[in-house]
């Protein structure tokens, strides 16, 4: 049977964003099977983290490892990998991703913790925290205590690497997109409708996804939708942040082909180095 003709911007998505209730609050419940569809057509950061990790040894924490995505491709590259995440959800899918995807040549350790305060029993050779997930600690105090944590848990002179948004003004702009996932059998077409919400002064907006999905035999699920906050941070302010954690920063590129940061970047891809010390 011929696949189903995709309308690109279906209004019972549009009316299902007018209608939603925005409260602050990220619901990590719901977001789990959102954050596979989503990235089910794989992202180029992989191959960047594997090259910088390789600078410097093969122990690497990730936080905010969701459902594994980047945790278990470090994994089955032979990386000594742990991950952190604070969504009994997202560890739960990212253990049914784990078994699915075979034997894996490095070992994998999973957290269920807060990035914002945690302490383990070793220090790494690395840190990340992709698809800007630094972005979901909502206060530049957040993002200290981050920051002190990750820097009492890596080695000194070792990476510390995680990407930001560079914002565009797209602020208050739909966007509408479309994907194709054949990751299994029964392939699906994807209608993804996303919107940006400035929430206050405190340089938080709200990211509103909405996902139809129409597949190749001619059903459908209902539209469904899922919202998360974000803290849009400057670059300067992350220059601070580094200084303060005790930490020097070596690069920051546009995107993950190493290409130059400037102001039209969409993106910040940062990478530092720990200090020998923090300041108090």
């Amino acid at each position: 049977m011929p696949k189903r003709a995709v309308d690109p911007c279906p209004r019972e998505l549009f009316k299902l964003m007018q209608d939603h209730d925005f409260t602050e609050g990220n619901d990590w419940s719901k977001w789990a099977e959102f954050y596979d569809i989503l990235y089910a057509n794989g992202s180029p950061d992989i191959a960047f983290y594997i090259e910088e990790i390789n600078r410097v040894g093969r122990s690497v924490l990730e936080l905010g490892c969701g459902t594994g995505r980047v945790t278990i491709a470090l994994a089955k590259h032979g990386f000594d990998v742990t991950g952190i995440d604070n969504s009994p959800d997202m560890l739960r899918e990212l253990r049914k991703n784990r078994e699915q995807a075979g034997s894996l040549r490095g070992p994998l350790r999973l957290v269920q913790g807060d990035m914002r305060d945690f302490s383990l029993e070793r220090k790494f050779d690395a840190v990340i925290i992709p698809a800007r997930t630094f972005q979901l600690l909502l206060s530049p105090q957040e993002q200290r205590s981050c920051l002190r944590s990750i820097h009492n848990n890596l080695k000194i002179d070792g990476l510390l690497i995680f990407d930001t948004a560079n914002e565009d003004g797209t602020i208050g702009v739909i966007q509408r997109g479309e994907q194709r996932n054949d990751s299994n059998s029964n392939s699906a077409h994807l209608n993804i409708i996303s919107h940006k919400k400035i929430k206050g002064k405190r340089q938080i907006y709200e990211t509103t996804v909405a996902i139809s999905e129409h597949f190749s035999e001619g059903n459908e699920r209902e539209p469904r939708q899922q919202s998360v906050f974000v803290h849009y941070i400057y670059p300067e302010q992350i220059r601070a942040l580094f200084r303060f954690a005790g930490f020097e920063e070596e690069t920051c590129y546009g995107e993950f082909d190493r290409s130059p940061f400037d102001a039209r970047s969409k993106q910040m891809i940062w990478v530092a180095r720990r200090k020998l010390t923090l300041r108090d």
